[in-house]
């Protein structure tokens, strides 16, 4: 079947998407003409992305007064590609960073291309939920305070569950021992335009902040963009390496969609925040009575705050898996999640959701609950709980010099990975070139993949066989 043809017929199946991109298929939010006729390259009078100084430069500054950044540019291949130029940007060829274990697989291509030494910040993890908390600044200390060396701290905040982090104590730690603070708040585009939701990184003290408009704003998917907050940025070097990690050829309907979302949020971000709100509280009230499913909250001990336009539903009490609840979702109610863990299933909402849909989602996550029996909670937790970060023996630059063999995955223990493996969503890797593969980590792969997590390596060969280094 042709893929214009595919997407029609899900487009009027009646599925709801409790999912991304954040306009939510409501023509309310999005609306452009015929596409053809408004599909258009850099010519007179339409500015150009690389070198703006009209049309685009406009939006572009609208953007950065709108959001409170020094200077902001539009992305077109993502946030993937603002987080591989601030990376580049703000450090040199074989520099140090301490990175967010949980951070994105762009930030560990970064890794490879730049030839960078990664020290890694670890998370604590809520026991009740299985969900990482926030990144500690102590934890930060204790990495910087261990290599001096560190040029640029990168974290992710909110994670993909909604878990925000202490943004201002930790751009204080990073500046305190002279490294720049970069924040992927790919999932954090809406935060700041209500008191309801957690401030924004760009407020709160980082030096770049990347966020995925497309994400959770009404914005067409791969729709992204890069803040500069302060003035330690150098403004060209950012630039340069966007010229190199973006297309030449940047959609003009995809920057058309992210200044139409600039100027509705001017217009009316209080009174959508507010109605949105309305409908998020409206809907943890519907489902406060739930008796086995475990909505996440962000009360956790380990969470300094929580983004509560996500909709996380923990299952670890009860005898459902999260790919299971999300075909029960899918097959019974017509509702698309965004994404299946092994203990829970994520649903992502934002402003441009309507009354029917939380309706929905409410009636059948109570309906669900209803039917369900307890477990006992150990039998899973245990099963799916990760091991501990593998042994670096070379960082992922290094691992990449050398020739790799494909080995069957129960033979690989001892060995140095040649190749990623990560669960897809979120792009988060479990495993990465230059690491020591133990029995550990072995073991929960194999858990993962029986409770429905789907695991992906460079190589595909997962689960059968990993790719490791001959040396």
């Amino acid at each position: 079947m042709e893929l214009l043809k595919l997407l029609t017929d899900y487009s009027e199946s009646g599925a709801y998407p409790m999912h991304m991109p954040g306009h939510k298929r409501n023509p309310a939010f999005l609306q452009i003409p015929n596409p053809s006729a408004v599909d258009i390259t850099e010519i007179h009078g339409f500015d150009n992305l690389h070198a703006a100084e009209g049309v685009l430069k406009q939006s572009m500054d609208r953007a950065a007064a709108l959001w409170g950044a020094r200077k902001s540019h539009f992305l077109v291949n993502g946030s993937s590609s603002g987080i591989l130029a601030a990376l580049s940007a703000l450090l040199p060829v074989g520099g140090t960073v301490a990175i967010d274990r949980s951070a994105h697989k762009s930030a560990y291509h970064a890794i490879e291309l730049r030839s960078l030494t990664p020290h890694y910040l670890c998370r604590p993890i809520d026991p009740e939920t299985g969900v990482f908390g926030s990144l500690s600044p102590d934890e930060l200390e204790r990495v910087l305070s261990a290599h001096p060396e560190v040029g640029a701290v990168f974290i992710t905040s909110p994670t993909y569950e909604g878990v925000v982090s202490d943004i201002r104590s930790l751009s204080k730690v990073a500046h305190s021992h002279g490294a720049f603070l970069i924040v992927d708040e790919a999932h954090g585009a809406h935060l700041g335009f209500s008191s309801a939701f957690p401030r924004s990184a760009v407020t709160g003290g980082a030096d770049i902040v990347v966020q995925s408009l497309h994400k959770t704003l009404p914005t067409f998917t791969q729709s992204a963009i890069l803040h500069i907050c302060s003035r330690r940025v150098q403004e060209e070097k950012i630039a340069k390496f966007l010229s190199y990690y973006q297309t030449t050829s940047p959609s003009y309907l995809m920057m058309a969609g992210m200044d139409a979302c600039v100027s509705l949020l001017i217009r009316q971000s209080g009174e959508l925040f507010d109605a949105y709100m309305n409908r998020l509280n409206r809907f943890r009230e519907r489902t406060a009575g739930l008796a086995h499913i475990r909505p996440l909250s962000g009360d956790s001990p380990v969470m300094f705050g929580f983004d509560p336009g996500k909709l996380y539903f923990s299952l670890r009490n009860t005898t459902l898996t999260g790919e299971t609840f999300g075909q029960i979702l899918r097959e019974e109610f017509q509702i698309e999640p965004e994404m299946t863990t092994a203990d829970g299933c994520l649903c992502m909402t934002s402003i441009a959701d309507t009354d029917e849909g939380f309706d929905r989602l409410a009636a059948a996550v109570m309906a669900i609950d209803a039917r369900l029996g307890e477990t006992s909670p150990a039998s899973r937790s245990a099963a799916t709980a990760l091991p501990e970060l593998p042994e670096m023996v070379f960082t992922p630059a290094e691992a990449a010099e050398y020739q790799c063999e494909t080995v069957p995955l129960y033979e690989s223990v001892g060995r140095i990975a040649g190749e990623f493996v990560w669960a897809y969503p979120p792009d988060i890797p479990l495993l990465v070139p230059g690491e020591r593969i133990d029995s550990g980590l072995i073991a929960a792969f194999t858990a993962l993949q029986e409770s429905g997590v789907r695991l992906h390596s460079d190589s595909e060969g997962m689960a059968e066989t990993v790719r490791v280094l001959e040396y």
